[in-house]
């Protein structure tokens, strides 16, 4: 007789939902290697969904759940002003502010001709190109962002997030008094499923804040089930002047599609505080 396939266990639900205790350094090295492409093309279709337009060069972006700077590194090469990166993983920020060496680079990210490098640098020198846009500058910080975001209002005109907002999730497992087997009670259901809305609510609640009135948040994200695309569309739902809907989009050139929960401060164009 055949053995039915294992179900795989998704990283938010390692270590106990612990994300700086599942992504040490050895992890950290290993997804970064694994997922340079992949990265970069799921946060160019997060960047498209902002609608930024003319003023994209001058926006400043926040970066959810940036991990390893996969993500940071699409921002900087794409010019924007800057952005801010926030995660819980010590290992992935330690990796961010390291960078990509030179030999790791894919074939799409070839070093420019060495001629060309130096024609730009002396040129720089000399004060030439002074129209030129200077690449974006990134910063990162330790966070948990189920917890709420520690920036002023109104600090960004958009916000992206790859492969991260699911963990906003994790206590769909149940974390009262279920580890590792046995099975959901009606009770650790009703607990988990009211942890994940406030932790949802709380979230979408910071970002709202966070973002500049009518900025937007393209946030990629792997749902366990429907239940889970819905309960972020209820979350939004239930924050004032946020608007949202989850969104299937196919980033990769291929049939492989993936989500993405879109949203927008929908408010006059005035920064207040009330919410901080």
């Amino acid at each position: 007789m055949s053995r039915a396939p294992r179900e795989a266990v998704r990283p938010e639900e390692r270590a106990g939902g612990d994300a700086d205790k599942y992504y040490d350094r050895e992890v950290t090295e290993a997804y970064t290697e694994l997922n340079v492409r992949t990265q970069s093309e799921l946060t160019t279709r997060c960047l498209d969904m902002l609608c930024l337009e003319g003023e994209a060069r001058d926006a400043v972006l926040l970066d959810v759940g940036c991990g390893s700077g996969l993500s940071g590194e699409t921002l900087t090469r794409q010019g924007y002003r800057a952005w801010v990166g926030i995660d819980a993983s010590a290992a992935m920020l330690e990796r961010a502010t390291r960078g990509r060496s030179a030999s790791k680079r894919t074939a799409d990210e070839k070093e420019p001709p060495a001629d060309d490098a130096r024609e730009r640098e002396d040129a720089r020198a000399k004060g030439k190109n002074k129209n030129e846009t200077p690449p974006a500058r990134g910063a990162v910080l330790r966070g948990d962002f189920s917890q709420g975001l520690p920036f002023r209002a109104g600090a960004f005109d958009g916000c992206v997030s790859v492969s991260a907002a699911q963990w906003l999730c994790v206590w769909t497992r149940g974390k009262r008094g279920r580890k590792g087997g046995g099975d959901e009670n009606d009770d650790d259901v009703h607990f988990a499923s009211a942890a994940v809305r406030e932790n949802l609510s709380r979230f979408f609640a910071a970002l709202r804040v966070a973002l500049r009135p009518g900025a937007c948040a393209a946030l990629q994200v792997y749902p366990r089930t429907v239940r889970e695309t819905a309960a972020f569309e209820e979350a939004l739902a239930r924050v004032e002047r946020m608007r949202g809907t989850a969104v299937v989009a196919f980033p990769h050139g291929n049939a492989s599609k993936k989500l993405f929960v879109c949203a927008r401060r929908d408010d006059d164009d005035v920064v207040d505080d009330d919410d901080d």
